[in-house]
């Protein structure tokens, strides 16, 4: 797949929900230096989305960040702080501003016309999964790294894990949910 193509393939970031095929998925996702999307911390030249949320609370305060000694002689304060804020893509794939993206929450609007949907929908309830090992981070790691012993064993453990029935199935953890709420005109 091209780095073109690739582009295509992921979700932007939403304020607002208006189709049954959009999703919000909170995410990194980096290129190398060809443009091809990587998992690789070593090949990492561009963040093309960066969505993940991050801890409660968390002020990207200079003064702060220096009063508990982060940073470093490679990555200054400025420097770390840049790097932490989030890389929001809209549908028109340039930088959203979210100014409900702050301090490791979102607010998303759910807004679907019920003329398009079948039968006479009464509820809708919205749950936020946690994905650990997301599909696209093993495939990288599978395609890109070879017979190595290492990747020899990931490949079995993800291949004979029995997940069936837990909590985990298909790799995602339910966190939170909406629960049910009743759909308004």
């Amino acid at each position: 797949m091209t780095p073109e193509e690739q582009k295509q393939h992921y979700q932007s970031h939403f304020q607002e929900i208006t189709r049954q095929d959009q999703v919000q998925i909170y995410q990194e996702l980096t290129q190398d230096s060809q443009g091809k999307l990587t998992t690789s911390s070593l090949s990492i030249a561009h963040r093309l989305k960066d969505s993940r949320l991050l801890p409660k609370g968390w002020d990207p305060n200079p003064k702060l960040a220096e009063r508990e000694g982060l940073g470093s002689v490679k990555m200054p304060i400025p420097e770390l702080i840049a790097e932490m804020q989030p890389v929001l893509p809209a549908v028109t794939r340039q930088p959203e501003l979210d100014p409900n993206f702050v301090g490791g929450s979102d607010t998303l609007t759910y807004r679907i016309s019920l003329a398009g949907l079948t039968g006479k929908p009464a509820s809708v309830k919205a749950t936020l999964y946690y994905q650990a090992i997301p599909p696209f981070y093993l495939q990288d790691r599978f395609c890109t790294t070879g017979n190595q012993s290492d990747t020899e064993h990931l490949y079995a453990m993800a291949g004979y894990l029995q997940l069936d029935g837990t909590q985990a199935a298909h790799w995602k953890l339910a966190l939170v949910s909406s629960g049910v709420v009743s759909l308004t005109k």
